[in-house]
């Protein structure tokens, strides 16, 4: 903490703390699959009976994504960390994730 306290001059991060204009966070930008569809339809019918409610999007199985190997060897996918090899420094690998 010390280390911390001294790159600010010694005084408390939260004194140094300063909220960010509303406008910065319009900027924004939201990221969505791609197979994503917007529900055109409200959640009531044209006669006050309810609609049925519109399928949910589904997820792929597997996402495979290509990665190049660093100069450590040590890669990481999600949650799983293996070793390659400093051999391998540069090489394109494709990792593929699956969900249980």
């Amino acid at each position: 903490m010390t280390g911390l306290l001294q790159s600010l001059d010694m005084a408390a991060p939260a004194s140094r703390f300063r909220p960010s204009p509303a406008e910065a966070d319009a900027a924004l930008t939201l990221w969505a699959p791609a197979d994503l569809e917007p529900v055109t339809s409200s959640l009531t019918a044209p006669d006050d009976t309810p609609a049925a409610r519109p399928k949910a999007a589904s997820w792929p199985h597997s996402v495979e994504v290509d990665l190049v190997v660093p100069p450590s060897g040590n890669m990481s996918v999600g949650p799983q960390q293996f070793w390659l090899g400093t051999s391998r420094t540069g090489q394109q690998i494709t990792a593929r994730a699956c969900r249980l």
